[in-house]
């Protein structure tokens, strides 16, 4: 066998990893290898661990088990072959094909095994012989590589880097670009790589990294769809993971934070510019994500594992795709405001794809019902975990959606429809998580309890939901019937109709008071619960009874009350609360809060607070980090010397405030953990400057900012 190092000439994925590296510094060299090679040693991880679970299924034959241990075996092998390379000068274009062939039989192996546990598929004796096949003559070749290479190599230093120069057949051009290229490696990822503590988890979690290169550049991405992408992609194992990852990266300023809520949860992020061209790179070089504007080859199309679309307003004709893209797990549309549909539609045709397990079109046009049924029905996509959709004026789901048994998220929020109505099946997934949206219950369900016998059982021990945001309460038998049910809620949004019924809205009152009490029991798993009652004409909110000892991490209460809640009042621990047009005063809510601990983040949107001042030696108070406050009336604000001491942010939104720092009302100079400050874009230019003069002055030097308010 005779292998030409000029077949893998200055274009493709060696321009990418190998080429890039020919005149570089060891240290460079070294950086490029370990961002190249971290690809394949994840996808070999993941595929190791998918045919673990396919050895120990007991529906398995042991052939086709025993055949499972060989190939994985073979994968742990190849990774190693591939990890003992040396990496001193960077990788060689052989080198190179051996990484991206193991990614690309890793994913092979991973598609096979999800779609046996699917039970969608009748091929898997076949499919493990041809991938025992494809393993043992990709470790033949990798040998064969690694071979011809030390030949063409000789020992000695100089002789060493002048022959793998010869080797990658490094041009000016060549050496050139590489410079550029790895002085655009930003400080902070090198830092990530020259540290030893940090390496293992780089290999592990650089595919979370590449998957930001999948959004428009400059785009701020929200960070729960991320990482609930993270975990359907099998990128991580699970949200918690997910949620270390996002850490880490913004901790290390690998990616920065663009938008902080109130309660200091980072809700938007996005790459720098100069580590958004070094993941590009990367991706590149791996085939990791395909960037789709127009420019894109047939040939890179055939082997997409992840395709993002980017039509502009103008410019670019209809996508040339192949008719087969049976690789592809990953299709995201991000159309420019006024992009044509036309543009993106081929994308559409679901008839080309196999194996998606994420499909984001929610910025698109709205879908068809033609299209969904595409999706559902006519080409099931049967690996799909991730679906986040624009239904338009399409106004209910159909039963067929519990073909998709591995969906984990259903994202309809922002359909033009008011609310979309769904049957039973939708529950009955078994592998749903996250189902967003505003939801009812089909109006023939009348008592989906008494019609299937199994949906108890299922909701009781079996349902996996942990977000429901949200449904509806009115006439209709609805969620609320079933909530209490479901143990593994965390995160609950419901709406009440203004039709909603006395019944339904006792049975809800009883739904959430199980919800707190589970709470109560596992404090170590936040729930969060917002209810918006604005429409309804009952004021069932003062009826539900008080949960001895109850916990919650979050509660919202949007809607009028003529009183402080019992059942709020009754709390023992609870982290975030906001209220929004209660109509309640200041000294209603502050009283209401007297036997509650463990306030860290309050915001209230109220024009009826008259006053907001902090009472001296307010135990219960003193534990507040955030303070958010909204109003469109003039608002009276005093907070002693000594009062929260632990606030960190402090947002007012009221246009006619007339107090600051500089007077007697406010002090915040011994607030010691203060970092932020916003006030309304409007406040009078006199009271603006007494605000920055108070700023300005403090130790901390907090950042102070103006927004758009009410």
């Amino acid at each position: 066998m005779t292998l030409d190092p000029a077949a893998y000439g200055p274009t493709g994925l060696e321009i990418c990893s190998s080429h890039l590296w020919g005149d570089l510094g060891e240290s460079e060299m070294e950086i490029a290898a370990a961002l190249v090679g971290a690809v394949a040693t994840a996808a070999a991880t993941t595929a190791a661990s998918k045919l673990t679970t396919l050895i120990g299924n007991r529906h398995c034959e042991a052939t086709v088990k025993e055949k499972a241990q060989f190939i994985k075996d073979e994968v742990r092998f190849i990774n190693s072959l591939i990890k003992s390379m040396p990496k001193e000068l960077g990788l060689s274009p052989l080198q190179t094909q051996c990484i991206v062939q193991l990614s690309r039989l890793a994913c092979e192996i991973e598609d096979c095994v999800d779609l046996f546990h699917t039970g969608k598929t009748n091929t898997l004796t076949y499919d493990i012989d041809r991938l025992k096949t494809k393993s043992l003559e990709m470790r033949e070749r990798i040998h064969t590589y690694l071979e011809i290479e030390k030949k063409m190599v000789p020992i000695g230093t100089d002789r060493l880097v002048e022959d793998h120069r010869r080797l990658l057949g490094t041009s000016h051009w060549g050496v050139e670009r590489a410079s550029q290229w790895a002085a655009a490696v930003p400080q902070e990822l090198r830092d990530l790589l020259d540290d030893s503590n940090h390496r293992f988890w780089v290999d592990k979690n650089f595919n979370c990294l590449l998957y930001l290169c999948l959004f428009p550049p400059n785009q701020d991405v929200s960070t729960k769809p991320l990482m609930r992408r993270w975990v359907a992609e099998g990128l991580v194992d699970g949200a918690n993971v997910a949620a270390e990852n996002l850490r880490f990266f913004i901790d290390k300023s690998i990616i920065r934070s663009i938008h902080t809520s109130n309660n200091g949860e980072v809700e938007t992020c996005q790459s720098t510019s100069q580590m958004h061209a070094c993941i590009s790179e990367k991706s590149k070089s791996q085939n990791f994500v395909l960037v789709c504007d127009g420019a894109a080859r047939i040939t890179e199309l055939a082997e997409a594992r992840r395709l993002s679309v980017h039509p502009p307003a103008n410019g670019i004709p209809e996508l040339n795709l192949l008719d087969d893209l049976p690789r592809l797990r990953t299709l995201a549309v991000f159309p420019a405001d006024e992009a044509n549909p036309d543009r993106y539609e081929a994308a559409l045709d679901f008839f080309r794809y196999k194996v998606l397990r994420v499909l984001d079109l929610k910025k698109c046009a709205p879908l068809s019902e033609q299209r969904l049924k595409d999706i559902i029905i006519k080409h099931p996509q049967f690996l799909m975990k991730y679906l986040s959709i624009n239904l338009g004026n399409i106004n209910e789901l159909p039963r067929s959606i519990m073909e998709l048994n591995q969906l984990e998220t259903l994202d309809l929020s922002g359909t033009a429809s008011e609310t979309v109505t769904v049957h039973k099946e939708v529950l009955l997934l078994p592998k749903l998580k996250h189902l967003l949206g505003k939801f009812q219950l089909n109006i023939m369900e009348s008592n989906p309890l008494k019609s299937h016998s199994g949906l108890r059982d299922f909701l009781t021990n079996k349902s996996t939901l942990e977000t429901l945001e949200g449904f509806v309460t009115g006439t209709r038998y609805g969620f609320q019937a079933l909530m209490s049910l479901m143990k593994c809620l965390r995160i609950v949004k419901i709406w009440c109709k203004s039709d909603a019924s006395q019944a339904n809205l006792d049975i809800l009152s009883s739904a959430i008071r199980k919800f707190i009490r589970r709470g109560t029991d596992e404090p170590h798993c936040g729930r969060s619960l917002s209810v918006d009652f604005e429409a309804c004409l009952r004021g069932f909110m003062n009826e539900i009874d008080p949960v001895t000892a109850g916990i919650l991490a979050s509660l919202q209460l949007h809607g009028k009350l003529s009183q402080f809640p019992p059942f709020v009042a009754g709390l023992s621990v609870i982290e975030e609360l906001c209220l929004c047009s209660t109509g309640l005063s200041w000294e209603v809510i502050q009283n209401g809060l007297i036997m509650v601990k463990g306030l860290k983040y309050l915001r209230l949107v109220e024009d009826n607070l008259v006053h907001f001042d902090m009472p001296p030696k307010a135990d219960h108070l003193r534990s507040i980090e955030r303070i958010s406050i909204v109003s469109s009336r003039r608002l009276d604000i005093t907070i002693p010397d000594e009062e929260l001491p632990l606030l960190v942010s402090l947002q007012i939104l009221c246009q006619a405030l007339d107090v600051s720092p500089a007077t007697a009302n406010i002090q915040i100079n011994h607030m010691n953990k203060l970092e932020k400050i916003t006030l309304h874009h409007q406040l009078a230019s006199g009271i603006r400057t007494k605000w920055e003069e108070g700023t300005s002055g403090h130790p901390n030097k907090p950042v102070l900012s103006f927004i758009k308010g009410p």
